[in-house]
């Protein structure tokens, strides 16, 4: 699906799920009393620079809190910022 991919940096080793979900809980963002459906290791856009848009490999969770209602939270796998 993209083309003219282009490596910015030489490959690092990126968090566990385990660690993601360890820095969700630290910055406040898993809801009280909610159940974490799954997690996916996968690519978030980061940035766009001109014309270009770099990704970043990213934690995807899905949260379920106590009404049922589910969110996404989004985990930066290289430095464990929560991205918004």
């Amino acid at each position: 699906y993209i083309s003219n991919v282009e490596v910015l940096r030489d490959a690092v080793e990126v968090i566990s799920g385990a660690d993601a979900l360890k820095d969700l809980y630290q910055y406040n963002e898993l809801p009280n009393n909610s159940t974490v459906k799954w997690t996916k290791l996968a690519y978030s856009a980061l940035i766009r620079v001109k014309a270009d848009t770099i990704f970043v490999p990213t934690w995807v969770v899905a949260v379920v809190d106590a009404n049922g209602d589910v969110s996404i939270l989004r985990v930066n796998a290289i430095d464990g910022s929560v991205l918004k």
